[in-house]
């Protein structure tokens, strides 16, 4: 099954980067084939203009066409997910992502609340 992850992490290293990468780890060992998207890679004048004719566009739009299952991770910001991402489901055709979805947050928690 084709599973997609998906960053929508500005930044380079990030949590939610690293939490993709430990579940595509865990995928790929129990014997899915992964594939990985960053959306701080693509074009930012294409992605903001919404030129889905741009190749790098258009390659992200159909790697999540294709795949069956698409896994999101992104920072929160202010309670909302960032602009990134936003900028990116909304050049998304409306039959690309069907079906229900599950979502998940992750925010900071300070270390004294941790447990080791």
């Amino acid at each position: 099954m084709p599973i997609l992850t998906l960053s929508g992490s500005p930044s380079a290293p990030s949590r939610s980067g690293h939490l993709l990468a430990h579940l595509r780890s865990g995928l790929e060992a129990a014997g899915e084939r992964t594939s990985h998207l960053a959306l701080r890679e693509l074009p930012p004048a294409a992605l903001l203009a919404a030129r889905v004719d741009d190749p790098d566009i258009a390659a992200a739009i159909r790697a999540v066409a294709e795949a069956q299952v698409v896994i999101l991770a992104t920072p929160v910001y202010k309670a909302a997910y960032g602009g990134l991402l936003k900028t990116f489901l909304d050049l998304l055709p409306p039959d690309v992502l069907p079906g229900t979805f599950g979502r998940a947050a992750l925010r900071p928690v300070p270390a004294e609340r941790c447990s080791a």
